[in-house]
């Protein structure tokens, strides 16, 4: 952002041909006002504003710390263990932050690989439940297979006035095989999704595992590398004093 508005009213005030030219004489530019006024501008000049404009206004702007750039250049330098005292501190500020942002991450990645546990637990025991009805439906199956096969033979069997009471078991035998053996079909297609659905949950918490140990072998990185700073921190201290 540039400033000239105070340069270009402290260059006009001293231009007394001009405003002598586009002025009254009474005017506020040709008073003390008008010097006064070019004073106050060249102190604004101090005052910086920016604006952080970002898509997600929900969460809030980190703060910027502007305590190195308003610094007095005049002021005497600190020692040297001083200056890495300060780079110490600043390095302990930023150690600190990545953990915290680390913990986050990990409580999230916690958070999912639960509830994947949760829904894979659910589909263990949908599964278990289509297991006992598929076996289920392979009984009945047998029994109704066994029970045509018996009514087939007493109708060749038997006298012919029972052949027609015989022939509609046997229609009604059949129809109600075929029913279950649709269902069967629809069972072990549920059956055949469910298992898909269980792998892909079994990879994705695979995957989520070996995130998080990856997250957690970082942290400790970190956290040792935190205790060093601190140990330094505490010698540097210890030998000033």
């Amino acid at each position: 952002m540039q400033k000239k508005l105070s340069e270009y009213m402290k260059a006009l005030i001293n231009k007394t041909e001009l405003l002598n030219e586009f002025y009254e004489p009474n005017a506020l530019m040709m008073e003390e006002e008008g010097g006064i006024i070019a004073g106050l501008l060249v102190g604004l000049n101090v005052i910086d504003t920016n604006f952080c404009m970002k898509g997600d206004l929900d969460s809030q702007v980190g703060i910027i710390d502007f305590s190195m750039y308003l610094k007095d250049g005049n002021s005497s330098k600190g020692s040297e263990g001083n200056g890495l005292i300060t780079a110490i501190l600043d390095q302990n500020s930023y150690m600190e932050e990545l953990n915290r942002h680390l913990n986050a991450t990990i409580n999230n990645l916690q958070a999912k690989v639960d509830a994947f546990e949760k829904s894979n637990t659910k589909l263990t025991e949908e599964l278990a439940v289509s297991n006992n009805r598929i076996i289920t439906l392979q009984e009945e199956m047998e029994r109704v297979k066994e029970e045509s096969t018996y009514i087939l033979e007493s109708n060749w069997k038997g006298p012919k006035q029972y052949r027609t009471t015989d022939s509609q078991a046997l229609s009604e035998a059949r129809k109600h095989l075929k029913e279950e053996t649709q269902l069967q079909l629809v069972v072990e297609r549920e059956l055949e999704l469910q298992i898909g659905m269980q792998q892909e949950m079994e990879l994705s918490m695979k995957m989520l595992e070996k995130d998080v140990c990856e997250k957690q072998e970082a942290l400790v990185s970190l956290r040792l590398q935190l205790d060093d700073f601190r140990a330094l921190k505490h010698e540097l201290a210890r030998v000033q004093t």
